[in-house]
């Protein structure tokens, strides 16, 4: 008998029904357009019988041992022999041996980095770690670190970048990381080297998933490490350094913002003497910016950078104290934060009558992200490292079906609240958005 495929049933029934959650039912349809439901007037999915049991049918090839890809696999070519999956002769079926959950012949590091990242995106946790479990008994910590868990990372980011993965599935993934990266801290040996190293975010630096790593391979090579985590106010790590006396002091910066912040921490450093060593995202995206800061810049090189550090905390190379490299432009950094209140009525009465719907969400969250961005790029002393914020922010719109064109509208509609409330000094901000607005125009 064939099953209705009349949509009837809401999200929050085929939850009760499956005993899955929703983000795994909205990830399936996303990346295997499986099932497919119909959608109300008002936008939301409705699911038939056949729908509810698309799902129950691929909850059961999983628990025969199938990931669900392969399920999704056996689905498709069922259907292009012509043959109803939900009506197949379960003597005919797929052999599971076959389908192994994960065949231990073939456990190369590519096919366990693909296959670790795949459970992750579909949420399957169990799984997910089993593969982890497997790489780390086979395989070094560092060879697991680089070749496992970094490329899966940074290959969900843009997975995420290009609308294809949720922020759900980069967080999912990043507790999986954050978990297993404790639990194999915590397991470290006793260290045998006499030098501290402290292992620290910047303020508002809150990606600590780098820091962690570097702290476990540290660990692990015998190195005692004092491991800060997350945003650490400029005003306590003053006293932390004070009571902690480390030999060397690494931190990392993702953001525009955090590099500015990062200067900041670093100049406290120099003054009291103490090595530092930063590394981050940013410096490999925006070309000069390392050099900038005090201290040795560690590249983007994991176990390179292990190697540089072990190198300067011993002696092998010069500590690279310098004197600390004060803010620039701190005057109209003041002055671009006290213009807040009025600069979001002017720009949110600009755009009132434009098609905006990206920007316009959160005009106040808008232009506190934008004036943070140029208050870094002029404390760091050049402008121009907002482009790379402002390109990234266009390859975003332009992936999420917005375009770059409501930027521009509101890029020129901020230049000319600034250019009103701060007046010529804002001269140097108004000719680079004057700027990146042509150059983002004639990239249409």
């Amino acid at each position: 008998m064939a099953v209705s495929k009349k949509p009837r049933y809401n999200l929050n029934l085929i939850v009760q029904e499956t005993g899955l959650k929703p983000d795994t039912i909205r990830a399936w349809e996303r990346r295997y357009k499986l099932p497919l439901p119909a959608r109300s007037e008002g936008g939301h999915r409705l699911y038939s019988d056949y729908n509810l049991a698309t799902l129950k049918w691929l909850v059961a090839k999983q628990k025969e041992g199938m990931r669900i890809s392969q399920a999704v696999n056996y689905w498709m070519d069922l259907v292009n022999s012509d043959i109803d999956p939900l009506l197949e002769d379960k003597d005919q079926s797929r052999q599971v041996d076959t389908l192994v959950l994960i065949d231990e012949n073939n456990d190369t590091l590519e096919n366990l980095q693909q296959n670790w990242l795949e459970y992750c995106l579909d949420f399957d946790e169990s799984h997910a770690e089993q593969i982890l479990s497997l790489a780390f008994a086979q395989f070094p910590i560092e060879t697991v670190l680089t070749a496992v868990i970094l490329p899966s990372l940074n290959q969900v980011g843009q997975l995420w970048y290009q609308d294809e993965a949720t922020v759900q599935q980069e967080h999912f993934i990043s507790e999986i990381i954050i978990n297993k990266i404790e639990t194999l801290i915590s397991a470290a040996p006793n260290p045998v080297h006499t030098q501290r190293i402290l292992v620290a975010c910047p303020p508002d630096e809150q990606h600590t998933i780098v820091n962690m790593i570097m702290t476990l391979l540290l660990k692990h090579r015998g190195w005692e490490v004092i491991y800060l985590g997350a945003n650490v106010p400029l005003d306590k790590f003053s006293g932390v350094i004070k009571d902690i006396r480390p030999d060397l002091v690494i931190m990392n910066a993702s953001r525009l913002l955090t590099a500015a912040t990062l200067l900041r921490s670093l100049n406290l450093l120099q003054t009291n003497k103490i090595a530092a060593a930063f590394g981050g995202w940013i410096f490999s995206q925006i070309p000069g910016l390392a050099e900038v800061l005090p201290g040795t810049y560690l590249g983007n090189d994991l176990q390179k950078s292990i190697m540089l550090i072990e190198d300067l905390i011993t002696g092998h190379l010069p500590s690279g104290l310098k004197d600390p490299r004060p803010l620039q432009h701190q005057e109209l950094v003041e002055k671009l934060n006290t213009i807040r209140p009025e600069l979001d009525s002017i720009v949110r009465a600009n755009l009132s009558t434009a098609q905006t719907s990206f920007i316009t969400q959160d005009i106040y969250q808008t232009n506190q992200t934008l004036i943070q961005d140029i208050s870094a790029a002029l404390s760091l002393g050049n402008i121009n490292y907002l482009t790379f914020n402002v390109d990234w922010l266009s390859g975003l719109l332009t992936t999420r079906k917005f375009g770059s064109d409501q930027l521009i509208l509101y890029l020129r509609s901020f230049s000319a609240a600034v250019e009103d409330l701060v007046g010529p000094q804002a001269s140097m901000i108004v000719s680079w958005i004057e700027t990146s607005t042509k150059n983002n125009h004639k990239g249409d």
